[in-house]
This record gives C-alpha cells, sequence and structure tokens, in this order.
C-alpha cells in the first residue's frame, strides 16, 4: 500500500507485508535504504505458506512482518522470492543506476 505524505516528516510511506525468504528492498540512488530480514523458524528453513489441511505445518498471512518505510520519488521498490537466499549479500541499488530529476 503506498500512503502520500503521511510519514512522520511528511513524505511518502510504502506498507509492505512479507513472508518467509521472500523480501523487499527500497533503494535509493546507489544505496540500499531498507531490506526486510528473512523469516526462517531455523537455518535454511524459512516460513512458507500452504493449505493447512494437507499441511497443518505451514505458516498462515497472520505470520507476516508488516513494515511502514518512508519512501522519496525516485527511489526503487524491489520485491521478490527467495530475495534472502542468494550465498552473499547482493547490492540491489546496483541494478537501479537511475537517477530521477
Amino acid at each position: 500500500m503506498y500512503a502520500p505524505g503521511n510519514g512522520p516528516s511528511g513524505g511518502s510511506q510504502v506498507l509492505i507485508g512479507n513472508v518467509g525468504d521472500a523480501g523487499a528492498m527500497v533503494a535509493r540512488g546507489d544505496t540500499v535504504v531498507f531490506s526486510s530480514p528473512p523469516q526462517q523458524h531455523e537455518f535454511n528453513c524459512p516460513y512458507q505458506l500452504g493449505w493447512r489441511d494437507f499441511y497443518p505445518e505451514s505458516d498462515t498471512a497472520a505470520d507476516a512482518q508488516e513494515f511502514t518505510v518512508e519512501v522519496e520519488r525516485g527511489d526503487a521498490l524491489i520485491m521478490g522470492r527467495g530475495l534472502h537466499s542468494f550465498p552473499f549479500p547482493l547490492n540491489f541499488s546496483l541494478l537501479c543506476p537511475f537517477r530521477s530529476t
């Protein structure tokens, strides 16, 4: 959800919900200014949504992490499944070479 002008400093906000090894990042210029942490039950066992009748151990949408992030014009919101699955931290801001004017 995007909320223009509702941030504490009068800026815009984006509301993010995240489950498991999916993730969200906000890149500003060449810097990552926000990165959601992965959710794991234990090493290499991320939270996963599923059908509880078939798989009772499934996590639910109620397990989602929620974040409110202030954003600026020109920021890039990067979201995806497995975002935290890389063996080394990847600076996604390097993939966002554009600049807004």
